[in-house]
Protein backbone atom coordinates (compact mmCIF):
# COMPACT_ATOMS: atom_id res chain seq x y z
CA UNK A 1 0.00 0.00 0.00
CA UNK A 2 1.31 3.47 -0.92
CA UNK A 3 0.01 6.98 -0.38
CA UNK A 4 -1.60 6.81 -3.77
CA UNK A 5 -3.00 3.26 -3.48
CA UNK A 6 -1.91 -0.41 -3.88
CA UNK A 7 1.65 -1.08 -5.17
CA UNK A 8 1.42 -3.95 -7.66
CA UNK A 9 5.05 -3.91 -8.74
CA UNK A 10 5.88 -6.90 -6.56
CA UNK A 11 2.64 -8.79 -6.99
CA UNK A 12 2.79 -12.31 -8.51
CA UNK A 13 1.18 -12.99 -11.85
CA UNK A 14 -1.08 -15.87 -12.72
CA UNK A 15 0.07 -18.41 -15.32
CA UNK A 16 -1.49 -21.48 -16.89
CA UNK A 17 0.36 -24.03 -19.02
CA UNK A 18 0.08 -27.73 -19.70
CA UNK A 19 2.93 -29.50 -17.92
CA UNK A 20 3.31 -26.81 -15.29
CA UNK A 21 2.13 -27.26 -11.72
CA UNK A 22 2.56 -23.66 -10.68
CA UNK A 23 -0.38 -21.27 -11.18
CA UNK A 24 1.60 -18.08 -10.63
CA UNK A 25 5.04 -16.60 -11.18
CA UNK A 26 6.92 -13.97 -9.23
CA UNK A 27 7.19 -10.35 -10.31
CA UNK A 28 9.74 -9.89 -13.05
CA UNK A 29 9.78 -13.62 -13.89
CA UNK A 30 9.45 -14.67 -17.53
CA UNK A 31 9.83 -18.49 -17.29
CA UNK A 32 8.96 -21.50 -15.13
CA UNK A 33 10.15 -25.09 -14.95
CA UNK A 34 7.82 -27.70 -16.49
CA UNK A 35 7.54 -30.08 -13.56
CA UNK A 36 4.60 -32.30 -14.35
CA UNK A 37 5.12 -35.93 -15.36
CA UNK A 38 6.01 -36.53 -19.00
CA UNK A 39 6.87 -32.87 -19.64
CA UNK A 40 10.26 -31.24 -19.74
CA UNK A 41 12.07 -27.98 -20.30
CA UNK A 42 10.83 -24.55 -19.28
CA UNK A 43 7.72 -22.62 -20.17
CA UNK A 44 8.45 -19.10 -21.39
CA UNK A 45 6.09 -16.21 -20.82
CA UNK A 46 5.86 -12.46 -20.86
CA UNK A 47 7.46 -10.85 -17.84
CA UNK A 48 5.31 -10.68 -14.75
CA UNK A 49 4.36 -7.02 -14.32
CA UNK A 50 2.07 -5.49 -11.73
CA UNK A 51 0.30 -8.78 -11.02
CA UNK A 52 -1.18 -9.10 -14.47
CA UNK A 53 -1.64 -12.55 -15.94
CA UNK A 54 1.31 -13.50 -18.13
CA UNK A 55 1.10 -14.78 -21.66
CA UNK A 56 2.78 -18.12 -22.40
CA UNK A 57 5.05 -17.83 -25.44
CA UNK A 58 6.79 -21.22 -25.33
CA UNK A 59 4.91 -24.18 -23.85
CA UNK A 60 6.31 -27.17 -21.99
CA UNK A 61 7.92 -29.88 -24.11
CA UNK A 62 6.11 -33.25 -23.97
CA UNK A 63 8.36 -36.09 -22.74
CA UNK A 64 7.91 -39.85 -23.07
CA UNK A 65 7.49 -42.16 -20.09
CA UNK A 66 9.90 -45.06 -19.50
CA UNK A 67 8.82 -48.65 -19.94
CA UNK A 68 9.87 -51.41 -17.55
CA UNK A 69 13.28 -52.88 -18.33
CA UNK A 70 15.11 -56.07 -17.43
CA UNK A 71 18.47 -55.56 -15.72
CA UNK A 72 21.01 -58.38 -15.60
CA UNK A 73 21.78 -59.04 -11.94
CA UNK A 74 18.33 -58.17 -10.59
CA UNK A 75 15.36 -60.47 -10.15
CA UNK A 76 12.98 -57.56 -10.83
CA UNK A 77 12.44 -55.18 -13.70
CA UNK A 78 12.67 -51.44 -13.44
CA UNK A 79 9.33 -49.76 -12.83
CA UNK A 80 7.32 -48.24 -15.67
CA UNK A 81 7.55 -44.57 -14.70
CA UNK A 82 6.83 -41.16 -16.17
CA UNK A 83 9.52 -38.81 -17.35
CA UNK A 84 11.04 -36.93 -14.43
CA UNK A 85 10.26 -39.68 -11.94
CA UNK A 86 13.03 -41.60 -10.14
CA UNK A 87 13.21 -45.25 -9.19
CA UNK A 88 15.62 -47.97 -8.04
CA UNK A 89 16.32 -51.68 -8.31
CA UNK A 90 18.31 -54.09 -6.18
CA UNK A 91 21.11 -56.28 -7.58
CA UNK A 92 19.81 -59.37 -5.81
CA UNK A 93 20.33 -62.18 -8.34
CA UNK A 94 22.63 -65.06 -7.30
CA UNK A 95 26.32 -64.02 -7.08
CA UNK A 96 25.37 -60.33 -6.80
CA UNK A 97 25.91 -58.05 -3.82
CA UNK A 98 22.38 -56.71 -3.25
CA UNK A 99 23.48 -53.16 -4.03
CA UNK A 100 20.80 -50.58 -4.87
CA UNK A 101 20.93 -48.86 -8.26
CA UNK A 102 19.07 -45.54 -8.66
CA UNK A 103 17.83 -44.02 -11.91
CA UNK A 104 15.55 -41.30 -13.27
CA UNK A 105 13.28 -41.39 -16.31
CA UNK A 106 14.23 -38.68 -18.78
CA UNK A 107 12.03 -38.49 -21.87
CA UNK A 108 11.80 -42.23 -22.40
CA UNK A 109 15.31 -43.14 -21.19
CA UNK A 110 16.52 -44.15 -17.75
CA UNK A 111 19.45 -42.07 -16.57
CA UNK A 112 21.93 -43.34 -15.67
CA UNK A 113 21.28 -46.64 -17.43
CA UNK A 114 20.60 -49.06 -14.56
CA UNK A 115 23.28 -51.74 -14.38
CA UNK A 116 24.44 -54.32 -11.86
CA UNK A 117 27.72 -54.85 -13.69
CA UNK A 118 30.51 -55.47 -11.18
CA UNK A 119 28.08 -55.28 -8.24
CA UNK A 120 29.23 -58.75 -7.26
CA UNK A 121 28.99 -60.67 -4.01
CA UNK A 122 32.16 -61.32 -2.01
CA UNK A 123 34.89 -63.07 -4.05
CA UNK A 124 32.83 -62.96 -7.26
CA UNK A 125 33.94 -60.89 -10.24
CA UNK A 126 33.14 -60.11 -13.88
CA UNK A 127 30.49 -58.00 -15.56
CA UNK A 128 27.92 -60.73 -14.86
CA UNK A 129 29.55 -61.90 -11.61
CA UNK A 130 30.03 -65.34 -13.12
CA UNK A 131 33.56 -66.09 -11.96
CA UNK A 132 35.63 -66.01 -8.79
CA UNK A 133 38.31 -63.50 -8.01
CA UNK A 134 41.85 -64.72 -7.45
CA UNK A 135 42.14 -68.46 -6.83
CA UNK A 136 38.76 -69.13 -5.26
CA UNK A 137 36.77 -72.15 -6.41
CA UNK A 138 33.59 -71.47 -8.38
CA UNK A 139 32.18 -74.89 -7.47
CA UNK A 140 32.30 -73.89 -3.79
CA UNK A 141 30.52 -70.60 -4.39
CA UNK A 142 33.83 -68.73 -4.24
CA UNK A 143 34.18 -69.55 -0.54
CA UNK A 144 37.14 -71.97 -0.61
CA UNK A 145 40.38 -72.11 -2.57
CA UNK A 146 41.08 -73.96 -5.78
CA UNK A 147 43.13 -77.14 -5.41
CA UNK A 148 46.72 -76.28 -4.64
CA UNK A 149 45.99 -72.91 -3.01
CA UNK A 150 45.56 -71.87 0.60
CA UNK A 151 45.76 -68.91 2.96
CA UNK A 152 44.04 -65.54 3.13
CA UNK A 153 42.76 -64.67 -0.31
CA UNK A 154 43.92 -68.07 -1.61
CA UNK A 155 47.26 -66.52 -2.56
CA UNK A 156 49.66 -69.15 -1.14
CA UNK A 157 50.51 -72.64 -2.40
CA UNK A 158 49.18 -75.52 -0.32
CA UNK A 159 51.39 -78.32 1.02
CA UNK A 160 52.54 -80.51 -1.87
CA UNK A 161 52.42 -77.65 -4.36
CA UNK A 162 54.94 -75.05 -5.48
CA UNK A 163 54.67 -71.88 -7.53
CA UNK A 164 55.67 -72.25 -11.17
CA UNK A 165 55.37 -68.99 -13.11
CA UNK A 166 52.87 -67.82 -10.51
CA UNK A 167 50.72 -70.97 -10.67
CA UNK A 168 50.59 -73.43 -7.75
CA UNK A 169 51.61 -76.70 -9.38
CA UNK A 170 51.53 -80.19 -7.85
CA UNK A 171 54.98 -81.36 -6.77
CA UNK A 172 56.14 -84.59 -8.41
CA UNK A 173 59.61 -86.09 -8.70
CA UNK A 174 61.57 -88.46 -10.87
CA UNK A 175 64.33 -91.03 -10.36
CA UNK A 176 66.96 -91.74 -13.02
CA UNK A 177 67.77 -95.33 -13.95
CA UNK A 178 71.08 -96.02 -12.16
CA UNK A 179 72.65 -98.48 -9.73
CA UNK A 180 69.85 -100.95 -10.34
CA UNK A 181 67.08 -98.41 -9.60
CA UNK A 182 64.41 -98.27 -12.31
CA UNK A 183 63.54 -94.92 -13.90
CA UNK A 184 60.56 -93.34 -12.17
CA UNK A 185 58.41 -90.32 -12.95
CA UNK A 186 55.41 -88.72 -11.31
CA UNK A 187 56.38 -89.73 -7.78
CA UNK A 188 54.14 -87.95 -5.30
CA UNK A 189 55.20 -85.26 -2.87
CA UNK A 190 56.86 -86.81 0.19
CA UNK A 191 58.34 -84.67 2.95
CA UNK A 192 59.69 -87.75 4.74
CA UNK A 193 61.33 -90.92 3.46
CA UNK A 194 58.72 -92.86 1.51
CA UNK A 195 58.96 -96.22 -0.24
CA UNK A 196 58.93 -96.11 -4.03
CA UNK A 197 55.39 -97.45 -4.61
CA UNK A 198 55.96 -99.94 -7.44
CA UNK A 199 58.76 -101.62 -9.40
CA UNK A 200 61.62 -99.71 -7.80
CA UNK A 201 64.34 -101.86 -9.39
CA UNK A 202 65.38 -102.64 -12.93
CA UNK A 203 64.74 -106.10 -14.32
CA UNK A 204 67.24 -108.53 -12.85
CA UNK A 205 67.69 -106.57 -9.64
CA UNK A 206 66.17 -107.25 -6.27
CA UNK A 207 64.99 -104.57 -3.87
CA UNK A 208 66.30 -104.51 -0.33
CA UNK A 209 63.68 -105.01 2.35
CA UNK A 210 65.04 -102.88 5.17
CA UNK A 211 65.17 -100.21 4.15
CA UNK A 212 63.14 -100.63 0.98
CA UNK A 213 64.11 -98.42 -1.97
CA UNK A 214 62.76 -95.02 -0.85
CA UNK A 215 62.83 -91.32 -1.66
CA UNK A 216 61.81 -87.86 -0.54
CA UNK A 217 60.22 -85.26 -2.84
CA UNK A 218 59.73 -81.67 -1.69
CA UNK A 219 60.28 -79.77 -4.94
CA UNK A 220 59.50 -80.48 -8.57
CA UNK A 221 62.44 -82.32 -10.14
CA UNK A 222 64.70 -85.19 -9.10
CA UNK A 223 63.79 -87.14 -5.98
CA UNK A 224 66.19 -86.75 -3.08
CA UNK A 225 67.40 -88.89 -0.19
CA UNK A 226 67.33 -92.14 -2.17
CA UNK A 227 67.80 -95.02 0.24
CA UNK A 228 67.71 -98.79 0.11
CA UNK A 229 69.36 -100.80 -2.67
CA UNK A 230 68.63 -102.67 -5.86
CA UNK A 231 71.10 -105.57 -5.96
CA UNK A 232 71.79 -107.81 -8.94
CA UNK A 233 69.77 -110.97 -8.49
CA UNK A 234 70.41 -114.59 -9.43
CA UNK A 235 70.36 -115.56 -13.10
CA UNK A 236 68.40 -118.53 -14.36
CA UNK A 237 70.34 -120.54 -16.96
CA UNK A 238 69.60 -123.58 -19.10
CA UNK A 239 71.71 -126.69 -18.53
CA UNK A 240 73.24 -128.72 -15.74
CA UNK A 241 76.09 -126.80 -14.11
CA UNK A 242 79.46 -128.55 -14.09
CA UNK A 243 82.20 -126.53 -12.41
CA UNK A 244 85.93 -126.91 -12.88
CA UNK A 245 87.41 -124.98 -9.96
CA UNK A 246 90.93 -125.41 -11.26
CA UNK A 247 90.34 -123.90 -14.68
CA UNK A 248 87.44 -121.76 -13.43
CA UNK A 249 84.78 -122.54 -15.99
CA UNK A 250 81.18 -123.74 -15.95
CA UNK A 251 79.47 -126.11 -18.34
CA UNK A 252 75.68 -125.79 -18.64
CA UNK A 253 74.08 -128.99 -19.87
CA UNK A 254 70.77 -129.00 -17.98
CA UNK A 255 68.85 -126.61 -15.73
CA UNK A 256 70.60 -124.71 -12.96
CA UNK A 257 71.16 -121.36 -11.29
CA UNK A 258 74.25 -119.21 -10.87
CA UNK A 259 74.65 -116.00 -8.92
CA UNK A 260 75.75 -112.93 -10.88
CA UNK A 261 78.04 -110.21 -9.59
CA UNK A 262 76.75 -106.73 -8.95
CA UNK A 263 78.51 -105.40 -12.04
CA UNK A 264 77.16 -108.04 -14.41
CA UNK A 265 73.96 -110.01 -14.73
CA UNK A 266 72.43 -112.32 -17.29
Amino acid sequence: MTDTGCDLSSAPCSISAVGLTATSVSAGTSSAVCDQANYGGNVSCSACTNGAAVTVTTPCTPASPCAAQTVVGSTAQTAAINSGVSGSITCNAPNYSGATVNYTCSNGSLTPTPSCANSCATNYTGTTCGSCSGNYSLSSGCTTCNTGYTGAGCTSCDTGYQSVSGVCTRITCSVAAANGFAAQSGLDYASSVTAIPSSPCQSGYTASSSPAPSYTCTAIGAATSLSGTCAAGPCTVTGTVTTDTTNRYHIFTGNGTINCTVSRHC
